[in-house]
């Protein structure tokens, strides 16, 4: 596993999240008061990608059927879906780059 170079930390600013799809892997980072978080950018429920939904302070809500995940641990917080997300270890490295280990 590596660090894949995501975006600029600028593209990203606090209070907002984008989604992204390196290597084949949908992924979804999120930018909470400064800190960096990623998780896999598709619902566990309904295959939506989760970047067309909402952020509050930590908790991402699926633009369909409003699952709702914990950003930071990628766990499951209400249904109807039911399994967690998948995470990813972020950096950002000295050229202010996101880095997501994949």
């Amino acid at each position: 596993m590596r660090f894949a170079k995501i975006a600029a930390a600028g593209e990203i600013p606090p209070g907002t999240m984008k989604s992204f799809r390196v290597k084949n892997y949908p992924i979804l980072v999120a930018n909470i008061e400064g800190q960096y978080f990623s998780m896999s950018s598709e619902c566990t429920h309904a295959g939506i990608d989760l970047s067309g939904g909402t952020l509050n302070r930590n908790i991402v809500t699926c633009p369909h059927g409003g699952s709702q995940y914990d950003v930071t641990t990628g766990t499951c917080k209400k249904g109807p879906a039911f399994r967690n997300a998948g995470v990813y270890e972020v950096k950002v490295d000295k050229d202010g780059n996101i880095r997501v280990k994949i």
